[in-house]
């Protein structure tokens, strides 16, 4: 049996919420701003190497506490938070550059190349890690210079490259520039800021497994290209081939793939805990969400299979799976709304930014329904991705799940809706993306193959239901396709 909606009738309005609770401290700010200092008053010699590992160590700690106050607060960034890692990001980027400065000072007249000083080398790649590190979650993109900044840097460790089977003399050089790349190859802006932390611990132990390397023939072998002279990251050989010109670089993060795969498949294997509480396996499968979600970006990067036409016009916008509930169930009572400007779109999703009054909690993976107006049905989508480049503007990219959502309750024998029913949109099935009906529900409600669904309209209809795919999970909301059971139990 299949259910149908209709579109309701609601004003535009604004919607109150917090856009964060984190606030920077005056005196960390402080911190950087003296070491700031202290770097512009460093020699531009060799003679500085010394100075600049003593400061390297002292802003590393520093960079530290700015992470800590970052992660889990929610974009856009308030205004001291903002500032600070503004703050956090230029003061190592500078350190960075006075690195590049000091080794470009060692060279000699009669010898070719440099006289480096690998560790002040391996230093200004590590900066530049913790600073891509820092603008990652806050959102926002590095600094104009950065990128070739990253490859000089490495260039100057390793002047003839790094090429397949070859032993890496300067591992700490390497191993940084490696884990830079990793993290923008998994395009950071879709990932949270407590995901993104998980991530960075996990390259903690596998940065090292990538690859790198300037040979042409290592192409075949590697995912993303990379143009040492210009000021740009990775880019993924499935969306562009690379140019017909000499000096390019390979990057492959395919064997961090293949290590998730074995970290998976050793998670598969191990036995289900039948005591588990509807917390423990939320978290268990926000783990291997993010796990496989990692995987992917790092052995298949998404190829951009439909085009984007720029648009620019206004949307009602309902964010989150319980008040996007409330308003399919009762309109009339739902609240009001806040209107955002759609910048593009393509059959598979929008890209919509808001520039000022973002009172809600904002994250990748979200549940959000917009429509143009109230004559129109909701479009549910989910959040693939946030943008933010100053704390009164915000960006999102949003994956269309649905043309149209019904409310409903839904109900396992054990998980989160052990307790109860728990509320979950019905989506209809949508054209060359899913053939049956699928299941909107908060994470951790899916825990076996059957369940009860409710639906309350003019009449109540209750049945049970079939779980055929699980097709996605985020941190927020799984989605499952389902047919209505023709023999329930």
């Amino acid at each position: 049996m299949s259910l149908s909606s209709k579109p309701d009738n609601d004003s535009l309005g604004s919607v109150g919420g917090n856009a964060g609770e984190a606030a920077a401290s005056d005196g960390l700010a402080s911190e950087l701003q003296q070491l700031r200092q202290r770097i512009d008053l460093l020699p531009g010699s060799r003679a500085a190497g010394d100075d600049l590992k003593v400061l390297a160590d002292d802003l590393s700690g520093e960079s530290d506490r700015v992470v800590s106050q970052l992660v889990g607060v929610a974009l856009p960034l308030p205004h001291d938070l903002h500032a600070l890692q503004q703050i956090a990001v230029e003061t190592l980027v500078a350190t960075a550059r006075a690195c590049s400065g000091a080794t470009r000072e060692g060279r000699s007249g009669f010898l070719s190349g440099f006289r480096r000083d690998d560790e002040v080398v391996a230093r200004g790649l590590a900066l530049l890690v913790e600073a891509y590190e820092i603008c990652c979650l806050a959102g926002c993109s590095p600094p104009y210079g950065f990128w070739l900044l990253a490859h000089g840097l490495f260039h100057s460790a390793c002047p003839s490259g790094v090429s397949a089977g070859e032993p890496e003399r300067h591992n700490s050089a390497v191993a940084s520039y490696k884990r830079l790349l990793a993290i923008n190859t998994l395009q950071p802006e879709g990932f949270t800021s407590t995901e993104l932390q998980q991530a960075y611990a996990l390259l903690d132990e596998m940065a090292c497994m990538a690859t790198v390397g300037v040979a042409a023939g290592e192409a075949a072998q590697s995912n993303f290209w990379i143009d040492y002279a210009q000021d740009t990251p990775p880019v993924p050989i499935v969306r562009r081939e690379p140019p017909p010109v000499d000096g390019l670089g390979f990057f492959s993060a395919v064997p961090l793939g293949h290590h998730l795969t074995t970290l998976l498949d050793s998670l598969g294997e191990q036995e289900p805990d039948e005591n588990a509480n509807a917390w423990d396996v939320g978290v268990d499968a926000v783990r291997l969400s993010l796990y496989r979600r990692l995987r992917e970006r790092w052995a298949m990067p998404p190829r951009r299979e439909q085009a984007r036409r720029r648009s620019e016009y206004s949307v009602q916008v309902c964010i989150g799976l319980n008040p996007i509930w409330r308003r399919l169930s009762d309109p009339a009572s739902a609240g009001r709304l806040a209107e955002w400007t759609v910048q593009n779109e393509s059959p598979g999703g929008y890209a919509i930014m808001r520039l000022s009054g973002v009172a809600d909690t904002l994250t990748s993976g979200m549940p959000i329904a917009l429509r143009k107006n109230t004559d129109q049905p909701w479009s549910i989508c989910v959040v693939r991705w946030v943008r933010s480049e100053t704390p009164d503007q915000l960006e999102l990219g949003l994956q269309l799940v649905s043309l149209a959502g019904i409310p409903v309750r839904i109900a396992f024998r054990t998980g989160a809706s052990a307790a109860g029913p728990v509320r979950a949109l019905v989506l209809p099935p949508l054209e060359a993306v899913r053939r049956h009906q699928a299941i909107l529900a908060p994470l951790g409600t899916y825990t076996s193959r059957r369940f009860v669904l409710l639906h309350e309209g003019a009449r109540l209809y209750v049945a049970q239901g079939r779980l055929l795919s699980l097709d996605m999970q985020t941190t927020s909301v799984e989605l499952f396709q389902f047919e209505v059971d023709p023999y329930p139990i």
